[in-house]
């Protein structure tokens, strides 16, 4: 049956697939032996089932009977051919120029069935994508009969890039392919990049491309640590450090910038000079835009033309370029962030060598500078420009697809919408819209509607759109809009309680109407549906808080923290939790966690420093109000500072076991802070004479404390406040009259100090005196007894005096 020579199909398909000639592999897909002409027909006969031909055609290309090389050879022409159609669907839906409509003319009879096998969760796949019949042949060639491609080491990585591509044409994760997914990644890290036989680039590629799907589905652990296997792989050292350069063009003084190491000593052998590389002749790449501005320049210029970042391998640049998404997807939206991010993609933009590279470090570049008003315009210039050149007849389509799995290339449509987000933040929020429409992102023009006020409009776009097709993600559109669980519920149904979009959106809705029971019980069923939802994890730990379900919410804040390790807020939250539930000591650990995620965070530091108080970690206590008064210089806790007063004085015994007395010289100088920035507290100066046993510092700080207690507009009309100053009087009498005692006192100081002491005791019970009313008797006898105390004092005090004096 199979008359054809297998070896020699194979070559063609190999030379034209690396030509990039992917239309004449697919338009001769009939001669390689498996999908014949007959095979085609029968895939075109509607109550066919295509799993069942295609999997007959492959069992029978693949006899039994053949020897092993020959199984081999034709294993490689199927897999081959299913990597030629994922390649032609990537070159139409991402990096372009497209495949005419005409050029594939037996393939595009099977688009409408192809679409509707690529359905997931009842979701159609996104409306405007070109030859779904690549993608769903890749599907069934790389894919479904993946089990007969055993013998080839790379099958699984080609199925990982089917199932990605598949994965991007819908807006939410789909947990089948997913799941998938991670199977596939698992036999590729544990098989062929072990075995030692992938050479060292391509393996650093294939560790970068499955870190980039791993982060896409918020698995941001295992996405660093193959990032990490990545740079090994070539023995790339990575690192950001200062360099003096000017920023601006009237900037006099150099100051330290943000710029990338790059040291990898294993490819120097293959680097060009800077000589050589301008010398090559330059490749056809996108367009530079350069900034137009009158203060900042277009590059940072640096001093040391030495430290100068030299000509980059594409491999590096990927792995550069790696590291900077994974700093755009996993920090906090922060100034700080923009530099690092920049950082690393500067690197590559200094000597581009790959369209594919250049593209999406001038793509990320325009991310960062859209939210800065002096960058703003090169922002969307950029934008415009790499969306026209997507379409540009040059590079070639080999050039093109070149690491585009590596470099998490994004579909034509999602550059597009790129460009609509920058519209909107310049507030051309009509162009934006005219650009959604086109592309059908319908959650897009809603917001647009909204934002011109036009939200009935946008009502009845949804409204039509679902007398064409009913999807669920059009009924939770209708439900958006209208704020109504009926929408919501009836998009679950349509679903077949399979999207999790669903119950997600009518599970903020109870949320934000302060409906937990019902929220949590939505919650937890999108995310039987999706488990990798880590903002309904969040939401669900913070309904379940408000239940009183510590249990419940400590289970949702783990599940965040391991999807978003870096949530410094779901760290903060789940030690809540533990601390609700009585967990004190986890609660304090993870606490530490938070701070780790975000160390510039007072509030955070501020339920640390209490947590460390309750659970007697007094010295780490100390350093924590250090921490927040270096955020925060005017902090003060005066209660706290009591606490941590009383442990050392008593003698508690911290959470070591430790006596909190070897903490008293920390303490002293942390009062010495404290008192030098916040002089007016007196339960501050109250408590700092109580770290001392005997000394003119313990006298001087009594005063202090009566003084600024006594200064408080108004203290008299208050009885609480007329006992604090009363205490503090006693103290400072206690004090004057405990130094009569020491033989060693100059007898004239020493009446100075008593004199003084009861001049303040006589002020204080004259302005009490005044506030006793004889009409209040409960009040009144409180006062009296106050002052009665304070005269008992004042008689001990002239005693004291009078005796000296004599």
């Amino acid at each position: 049956m199979y008359s054809i020579d297998v070896r020699q199909v194979l070559s063609n398909l190999v030379d034209k697939f690396i030509n990039g000639d992917f239309v004449d592999i697919i338009n001769s897909l009939h001669t390689t032996g498996f999908l014949t002409k007959d095979t085609w027909n029968q895939l075109l006969i509607e109550d066919a089932s295509v799993q069942t031909v295609i999997g007959n055609a492959v069992s029978s290309f693949l006899s039994p009977n053949l020897s092993e090389y020959q199984l081999k050879l034709r294993q490689l022409t199927i897999l081959v051919a299913g990597a030629a159609c994922l390649q032609g669907f990537l070159q139409s839906n991402w990096t372009g120029p497209s495949i005419p409509s005409d050029a594939l003319t037996d393939v595009e009879k099977l688009s409408s069935l192809a679409k509707e096998s690529l359905r997931c969760n009842e979701e159609p796949p996104y409306p405007l994508a070109k030859f779904y019949s690549l993608l769903w042949i890749s599907r069934l060639l790389l894919f479904t009969c993946k089990h007969q491609l055993c013998g080839l080491k790379t099958a699984s990585i080609w199925s990982i890039r089917y199932l990605h591509a598949h994965q991007q044409l819908f807006s939410d994760i789909v947990p089948d392919l997913m799941d998938a997914t991670f199977v596939n990644i698992d036999n590729v890290t544990q098989g062929i990049l072990q075995d030692g036989t992938v050479p060292p680039q391509l393996c650093c590629q294939i560790y970068v491309e499955l870190s980039h799907i791993k982060r896409y589905y918020y698995d941001y652990l295992d996405a660093k640590k193959l990032l990490r296997q990545a740079q090994d792989a070539i023995g790339l050292k990575l690192e950001l450090l200062g360099r003096l350069g000017k920023r601006t063009r009237f900037q006099e003084k150099e100051l330290a910038q943000l710029t990338a190491s790059i040291k990898c000593e294993r490819l120097d052998g293959n680097r060009l000079t800077l000589e050589e590389f301008s010398k090559i002749k330059p490749p056809v790449l996108p367009k530079d835009v350069a900034l137009d501005d009158d203060t900042v320049l277009n590059r940072i210029k640096f001093s040391n033309d030495k430290d100068e970042i030299p000509v980059l391998l594409p491999i590096e640049q990927v792995v550069i370029l790696a590291a900077g998404i994974e700093v755009l997807q996993i920090t906090p939206d922060q100034e700080l962030r923009k530099e690092e991010i920049l950082a690393y993609i500067n690197c590559n933009l200094m000597h581009p060598q790959e369209w594919t590279i250049q593209m999406i470090s001038l793509m990320i570049r325009s991310k960062i500078e859209s939210k800065h008003h002096r960058t703003v315009e090169r922002s969307m210039m950029q934008l415009q420009a790499l969306v026209e050149h997507v379409n540009a007849s040059l590079p070639n389509v080999s050039q093109r697809l070149k690491f585009v799995n590596a470099v998490k290339f994004p579909s034509i449509w999602i550059l597009q919408r790129e460009l609509g987000k920058i519209l909107t933040d310049l507030g051309a929020i009509k162009s934006a819209l005219e650009l959604y429409l086109q592309l059908q992102m319908w959650e897009e023009v809603i917001m647009c509607y909204h934002a011109i006020g036009q939200k009935d409009k946008a009502e009845q776009l949804v409204r039509d759109r679902l007398k064409i097709q009913e999807t669920p993600t059009l009924w939770c559109l209708l439900g958006d809009i209208r704020q109504e669980a009926e929408y919501y519920e009836r998009a679950w149904e349509v679903s077949k309680h399979r999207n999790a979009r669903c119950q997600r959106s009518l599970g903020f809705l109870h949320l934000h109407a302060k409906k937990y029971e019902e929220c949590i019980a939505s919650f937890k069923k999108t995310l039987k549906v999706n488990s990798m939802q880590r903002y309904v994890w969040f939401s669900l730990g913070c309904a379940a808080m408000r239940t009183d379900d510590y249990e419940l919410s400590a289970e949702s804040y783990r599940q965040c923290v391991r999807l978003d390790p870096d949530n410094a807020e779901a760290w903060s939250n789940l030690s809540t939790a533990y601390i609700k539930s009585k967990q004190k000591e986890r609660g304090y650990r993870t606490l530490q966690e938070a701070l780790k995620c975000n160390y510039e965070n007072w509030k955070i530091w501020e339920n640390f420093l209490f947590v460390a108080i309750d659970t007697g970690h007094f010295e780490e206590a100390i350093s924590a109000v250090h921490r927040i008064m270096d955020l925060k210089e005017k902090y003060l806790d005066a209660e706290i500072l009591d606490i941590l007063v009383d442990a050392v004085t008593t003698g508690k015994v911290d959470s070591e076991g430790r006596y909190a007395l070897e903490l008293k010289p920390l303490l002293l100088k942390l009062f010495g802070r404290v008192t030098s920035t916040i002089t007016s507290n007196a339960a501050v100066w109250h408590s700092y004479s109580k770290l001392y046993a005997q000394s003119e510092s313990k006298e001087d700080s009594d005063k202090k404390a009566l003084r600024t207690a006594s200064q408080n507009p108004k203290w008299e009309n208050n009885v609480e406040d007329i006992k604090l100053v009363a205490s503090y009087a006693k103290t400072l009498s206690e004090v004057a009259l405990e130094k009569e005692l020491d033989k060693s006192e100059n007898v004239t100081e020493l009446v100075q100090v008593l004199s003084s002491t009861r001049l303040s005791l006589k002020s204080i019970v004259s302005k009490i005196k005044r506030q006793i009313s004889y009409v209040n008797t409960s009040i009144d006898n409180e006062l009296e007894t106050v002052c009665l105390n304070l005269e008992e004092r004042i008689n001990n005090l002239s005693a004291a005096i009078a005796a000296h004096r004599s």
